[in-house]
Order: C-alpha cells, then structure tokens, then sequence
C-alpha cells in the first residue's frame, strides 16, 4: 500500500510454477466470474448502475447469488464452488456463461469472463489506477458457494437457446 501497488489473486491453479500464468498451464478453477466495467467511457456509469444490471441478469438467468467484490470503480461477480474443477471441464461452462451475458445485453467484459489464467483484484486492498485518488478494494455480497450442478443446468441452457432460435431457419 505504502509503495501504491495494486494486488491481485489467480483464478487458476497452474500445473508448472516455471511455466508461468498461462492459459495453457491453468490446471483448475474453483470459480467462474465476470467483471463489470463502470465509470466514465465504461458500459455501466457508475456500481450502482452496474449492481442493477448485474441484479436483473441474475434474474432472468436464475443463477445463484454471487459473492460479489467492489473492485475499485467496477464490479467482480464470483460464483465460488465447494471444489475445485478442471480447467477443461471450466473452460465451456465458462464460454457459456459469456455468451448468457451476451444473450442477456448484461456488459461484462468478455475477455475475462472464459479466461483460465485471468487475474482479479484482491478484497480489502487498494486499488491504484488512479495514484492520486486509490480506492477501496471490499467485498460487497458474500454468497454461499454455488452447486456446479446449478450451474451446469443454467448455462446448458444457453446451447439450448441458440439452437431453438436456429429452429426454422434454413
């Protein structure tokens, strides 16, 4: 904090230590997330903006609460298994949830949201993008882990919508 570095965690945990953070040595997850942009030139004006979205998202999806982190200026949604899974077995449930983020018009950045070597911010730390004005890095809903079951059952749904909207068409 003193010399203004801005902390983060690794979503994965990776096979080789000398390999480095890669995708391709991710190992497994014990999450699936996505990150809402918000402020100025962002998807969303501010958290409160983002938190609404991200609230009607959940809705219509029916996907459990997340445990959700105030990452500075935007907002970390995670859903946090019991276990950990695969990166393999992660990795279509996770492209499934960016594309029932899509479906849904809910602006997460997609580049986050399937990425197995993915780095976030880490809860009661600062964050720094701003040197002059940092911001509190905390924890702003705390959910029970999620059941992969649940999840697998929301986001297979999403293959199924994209095949029913095909239905008909040549």
């Amino acid at each position: 904090v003193e010399e203004q570095y801005d902390a983060y965690f690794a979503l994965s945990s990776f096979t080789d230590p000398k390999a480095g953070r890669t995708a391709k040595n991710a190992q497994s997850l014990k999450s699936f997330f996505i990150d809402i942009d918000c402020g100025l030139s962002k998807p969303y004006a501010d958290q409160a903006e983002g938190m609404t979205a991200l609230k009607a998202f959940l809705k219509v999806t029916k996907l459990p609460k997340p445990t959700v982190v105030n990452s500075g200026r935007g907002v970390h949604a995670y859903w946090i298994l019991s276990d950990s899974i695969s990166a393999t077995e992660w990795k279509p449930l996770a492209e499934q949830l960016k594309a029932l983020c899509a479906m849904h018009k809910l602006e997460a950045d997609a580049s986050v949201t399937a990425d197995t070597a993915r780095i976030l911010r880490i809860p009661n730390t600062l964050n720094f993008k701003d040197a002059e004005n940092p911001v509190k890095v905390d924890f702003l809903l705390n959910a029970p882990l999620a059941s992969i079951s649940i999840l697998q059952d929301v986001l297979n749904t999403v293959e199924q919508d994209i095949f029913a909207g095909m239905s008909g068409q040549p």
